[in-house]
């Protein structure tokens, strides 16, 4: 996947509104660009809430802007980007199972 803007170092990559808005970004892409593939929106609510983080929090301000940098740099290599979605958050996933699913 390419790389997404991260902000500020260490601090924003342990921000927990940070990685929801991420994981939120890489949906959105997955969504709009990964033609087999879609989002479970239950699981990513839940994914998302774990988080600590309310889904109204990603629809405004910074998180929405973060979001929509993430889907913006998937795009940039929307067949490789695709795959290592279902790698990390797929079925057998290694970062967070059954997030994207197969359509």
């Amino acid at each position: 996947m390419a790389a997404g803007p991260e902000g500020s170092g260490a601090a924003a990559a342990g921000d927990p509104r940070i990685q929801a808005a991420k994981l939120a970004g890489l949906v959105g892409f997955v969504n709009m660009a990964c033609p087999d593939l879609r989002s479970d929106p239950a699981r990513i609510k839940a994914a998302i809430e774990a988080m600590g983080v309310r889904l109204e929090e990603l629809e405004q301000g910074e998180l929405l802007l973060r979001a929509r940098s993430y889907v913006e740099a998937y795009r940039g290599q929307a067949p490789q980007s695709c795959k290592k979605a279902v790698e990390l958050f797929g079925q057998d996933g290694k970062v967070l199972p059954d997030i994207i699913v197969r359509k």
